[in-house]
């Protein structure tokens, strides 16, 4: 019987530990100073010995502009990122399907308890250009 309760007591307080974080985050993209539309965007908690949790993925519109809020439970605080998969100057962007991936980590400040971000962190214009030697993301 002693042996039930200590279980159940740590399963309450691990639990417990784990607690539901939320963020919102928005902005502009931009590919060579223009608004850069339908490029994907993800709200991600990066992880250090896990995979990353993407807490909301959406596209840019028509102006490049995006907004994304999503929640994740973890030990700890969350580590917010953007992460934007682009193909902006691209020269070979047709022959792979492998974009550029370009990442913002975002002010853990911000961060909320609960499911629903009380605040919004504003990225201003973010302008996208080739870059050679940027990490890709294979979609194969």
């Amino acid at each position: 019987m002693q042996q039930t309760i200590l279980i159940f007591i740590f399963t309450v307080g691990v639990a417990q530990a784990f607690s539901t974080q939320s963020y919102g985050v928005e902005g502009k993209i931009h590919c060579d100073n223009r608004p850069a539309s339908g490029v994907i965007v993800h709200l991600v908690d990066q992880d250090t010995f896990s995979a990353d949790d993407i807490m909301a993925d959406g596209e840019t519109g028509s102006e490049g502009s995006f907004r994304l809020s999503g929640h994740t439970s973890e030990l700890g605080t969350i580590n917010p990122e953007l992460h934007v998969y682009h193909r902006c100057g691209d020269p070979k962007s047709r022959e792979h399907d492998c974009p550029a991936v370009y990442k913002i980590e975002l002010p853990r400040q911000l961060v909320t308890k609960g499911e629903v971000p009380k605040n919004v962190y504003h990225v201003d214009t973010v302008n996208l250009r080739y870059d050679a030697k940027a990490t890709r993301y294979c979609l194969d």
